[in-house]
């Protein structure tokens, strides 16, 4: 069974406190929740992060956090 929204969000807020995602909004999580981000190594996309593997990166200061504007997505 899948968790509800409100389920997956209550693990994930509290582990983005402290963190700066100034400018974020409710498109930034559902670009996130579509795939809309890619790993690079070396310059070659590698692979798509999930929602949970970005937050993991981010979280570990594996990887900055993404700049990109509403209006770049909604492009």
């Amino acid at each position: 069974m899948l968790p509800r929204s409100n389920e997956m969000n209550s693990t994930i807020v509290p582990q983005l406190a402290g963190h700066k995602l100034r400018g974020w909004t409710v498109t930034h999580g559902f670009f996130t929740w579509m795939g809309g981000f890619l790993l690079y190594v070396d310059g070659e996309p590698r692979a798509t992060l999930t929602p949970d593997e970005l937050l993991r990166f981010i979280l570990q200061e594996s990887v900055d956090i993404p700049i990109i504007t509403k209006a770049d997505i909604e492009d």
